[in-house]
């Protein structure tokens, strides 16, 4: 009898514990990327790539204030101008030069300073 009692007061603690993890479970910010992305400001638009001051490493192997050149090769691309934010998402392949060379991108989205997109 003390045993089924001991396991129901057991159980009905987790449950409690349990809500309350579930309760403070937050939705993502919608500004959230899941790839590797970072956040750059556009130093020259060339033809197949843009040169680029990393901003916000987000989460790439890339320092803040680096400077890269970005592969535009990709389906959908729009030329950013020279002064825009951008974010930049891609495979997480960068070549070891200087400057390095993101070459796989999937996309680049026009952003604010803060990194949100602009809509």
């Amino acid at each position: 009898m003390k045993k089924s009692k001991l396991f129901s007061l057991v159980l009905a603690a987790l449950l409690v514990l349990s809500s309350f993890a579930f309760a403070s479970c937050k939705p993502e910010p919608e500004h959230v990327i899941p790839n590797c992305h970072f956040v750059a400001k556009v130093i020259e638009v060339k033809d197949g790539q843009l040169y680029v001051t990393v901003i916000d490493a987000g989460w790439s192997s890339l320092k803040e204030g680096t400077p890269a050149y970005v592969s535009t090769n990709f389906d959908g691309y729009v030329a950013p101008a020279v002064g825009d934010f951008v974010i930049v998402e891609y495979d997480s392949m960068v070549q070891e030069i200087y400057p390095p060379i993101v070459p796989n991108v999937y996309k680049i989205t026009k952003c604010d300073a803060d990194g949100y997109p602009l809509k």
